[in-house]
């Protein structure tokens, strides 16, 4: 009946505002003198130092919660104590409802990637098509059928530019445990994507030279699809910001493979308008378009480049440019042969 007294006397002290941490060790003193007291069985038996400190545990057991029922303490007692429990069956429902969704959610992330990247190749060439047959490559048009295929380029186009936001906002909510790093040719990548920029080099009369290294370049550890990212950006804005009859240079430099280092450099170079110097500090940043740039081409996102530096940082590697304004700029890339295994 005692101890079933000082229960609820601690637990009503609990209740109005006790620390946990306090009747914790309330609740284990009533412990200590329930186990005491099946031991001996016999409370005379024991010695009176022993049974000195049973008193003073029921004592504070009893007296404790009482004072601090009535008494506020005049010290913060500690409020983040962890308390451990068994988490409940809804609570393990949920947990598993949440996995569920990342994984759809992951999934649906690598089917947009995937599939955003097989339509815009033939898409790019769709386009190309159309742009030769309306300047008579393929034979003469009727003005009536220019009508009709410059819907078809302009159809295309636009398709192109969502799907490259579409590449833009995937990069963004990508981690880096999604990225896949496998053994790539980077010759092999670069021309991949070169090839799709035939359309906007022929419609702007923009030569572009493509330098390979004279030797075999080992593969490179890489996700072909970022760094193809990364490329297209490059190669992209050096079209976009280089006038008519311009020049465009991309230079794959195998220098430092059998060094110390162990790194391939890429080189994206152009004649085009240059980046003025009071704005080369923040043409990284993310939505940032250099004042001459948003002159030229209106439209633009500003996330090309920030998206290169990060996609490159991310391969340990390391990007800057030189640029003079009106003389055109120069991106340097370079990357690790292997990735460093964590």
């Amino acid at each position: 009946m005692l101890l079933l007294t000082i229960a609820n006397v601690a637990d009503e002290c609990y209740n109005n505002g006790m620390r946990r941490s306090l009747a914790f060790w309330y609740y284990f003193s009533l412990v200590i003198i329930v186990f005491l007291s099946f031991v001996f069985g016999d409370f005379s038996q024991i010695t009176s130092s022993l049974r000195l400190v049973i008193l003073i545990l029921l004592g504070l057991a009893v007296i404790g919660p009482l004072i601090f029922l009535f008494v506020t303490p005049a010290f913060p007692l500690p409020t983040n104590i962890p308390i451990l429990s068994k988490p409940s069956k809804r609570e393990r429902e949920l947990e598993e409802l949440n996995k569920h969704l990342e994984a759809n959610d992951k999934a649906k992330t690598e089917f947009v990637s995937m599939t955003t990247h097989q339509l815009r190749t033939p898409l790019s060439a769709i386009k190309w098509t159309f742009h030769m047959i309306l300047n008579g490559e393929l034979g003469p048009v009727t003005e009536d059928q220019k009508h009709f295929l410059q819907k078809g380029y302009d159809s295309a186009e636009r398709v192109i530019t969502v799907i490259n936001e579409w590449l833009n906002i995937d990069y963004i909510e990508a981690h880096k445990d999604e990225y896949k790093f496998v053994p790539v040719n980077i010759s092999e990548l670069v021309d991949g994507v070169i090839f799709e920029f035939n359309s906007p080099l022929e419609l702007k009369k923009i030569s572009l030279t493509v330098n390979h290294p004279k030797s075999n370049v080992p593969l490179i550890e890489l996700d072909p699809i970022k760094m193809s990212m990364v490329i297209e950006n490059l190669i992209d804005n050096a079209i976009k910001y280089t006038p008519e009859g311009g020049k465009v240079t991309v230079d794959i430099i195998d220098d430092k493979v059998a060094t110390s280092e162990k790194l391939i450099e890429l080189v994206v170079s152009d004649s085009g308008i240059g980046i003025p110097v009071s704005e080369q500090s923040k043409i990284f940043g993310r939505f940032f378009r250099s004042s001459n740039a948003i002159k030229l081409a209106p439209r633009g996102t500003g996330l090309g480049l920030s998206i290169v530096k990060d996609v490159v940082e991310r391969h340990n590697g390391k990007v800057w440019f030189e640029s003079l304004e009106h003389s055109g700029t120069k991106f340097h890339v370079t990357i690790p042969i292997k990735q460093n295994k964590v």
